[in-house]
């Protein structure tokens, strides 16, 4: 057998490459496209800025506390269940942020939206990694890491285009044809895996780590507030966040199931991973936490 029919990728690792990046596609774009229509949202609704922060603030919360839970859903439920639930939450909390006649409504249907978008990244990953095996991943990943770096980038530029010709609310009815053909596709060509039912749930590392992960990520959205790190809500958050996922850790250490295997962490290839996924995964907190402070009152 010759190297290049060695090196090619099967139908079914294709397949579910194009699934995972339509869903990563859009739930990474949706961390970055809302902030250029906060103004716009300010004024829509006659709300001031501070208040409709919360757009992204509560997506990107949503984001933090779902994702620990990833690791157990796919066990306990199934990759392909659990990545077509996940879909078909961010398809329906798109529709009804579209439909949003408020800003608290808004606020309420993009945590709905962040918990499906939460859940889509790793789990896709993961659908990735048994899909393709140990021998091809890494082509498979960086085929899937364009636009997961590509995203952050462009959801200022798409979002900005969309706010200046039409409405702002075809920044999320766009989610919707999108993720619907997602859907589709995932129940066409993704295979099912098997189910551990046994599986327990560690409610106390999700206690300790999703609050904390939640608290970090809110502390550092107020920079953007308070225009630096001198405000209180900053450092308690922070403060807070790292103590409760160092309890997290501490734990995960003696626990039976933890919610996250600390041995999973070992090793240098997990360097490797954060060097090469921090740059842009750090883009769209980074976006959120300027906005606020480019934007008038």
């Amino acid at each position: 057998m010759s190297s290049s029919t060695k090196e090619r990728l099967e139908p079914a690792v294709i397949a579910a490459a194009v699934v995972v990046v339509l869903g990563t596609i859009m739930a990474i774009l949706d961390t970055t496209i809302v902030a250029v229509a906060l103004r716009t949202l300010s004024i829509d609704f006659h709300a001031p800025v501070s208040t409709v922060q919360w757009v992204t603030t509560g997506y990107l919360l949503s984001l933090a506390v779902v994702i620990p839970v990833s690791g157990w859903a796919i066990h306990r439920i199934g990759a392909k269940t659990v990545y077509m639930t996940s879909l078909a939450l961010f398809v329906i909390g798109s529709a009804l942020c579209a439909c949003a006649w408020s800003a608290d409504s808004l606020i309420i249907f993009r945590v709905l939206q962040g918990f499906g978008g939460g859940m889509i990244m790793p789990v896709g990953q993961a659908i990735m990694a048994r899909t393709a095996g140990p021998q091809k991943i890494g082509r498979v990943m960086g085929v899937i890491g364009i636009p997961q770096m590509l995203g952050p980038i462009l959801g200022p530029v798409l979002g900005g285009l969309i706010v200046s010709n039409t409405s702002w609310r075809w920044i999320f009815i766009v989610n919707v044809p999108i993720g619907l053909i997602a859907l589709w596709y995932s129940r066409t060509n993704l295979a099912r895996s098997e189910q551990d039912r046994d599986h327990r749930f560690d409610g106390i590392g999700f206690a300790l780590l999703s609050p904390g992960l939640a608290l970090i990520v809110y502390g550092l959205s107020e920079v953007g507030v308070t225009g630096g790190f001198h405000g209180r809500s900053v450092w308690y958050s922070l403060i807070s966040g790292t103590m409760l996922t160092a309890l997290f850790a501490w734990r995960s250490l003696r626990a039976p199931e933890p919610l996250m295997d600390p041995a999973s962490l070992q090793g240098p290839h997990v360097l490797r991973f954060v060097g090469w996924h921090f740059p842009y995964r750090g883009n769209p907190l980074r976006h959120h936490v300027l906005a606020p402070a480019l934007l008038p009152d």
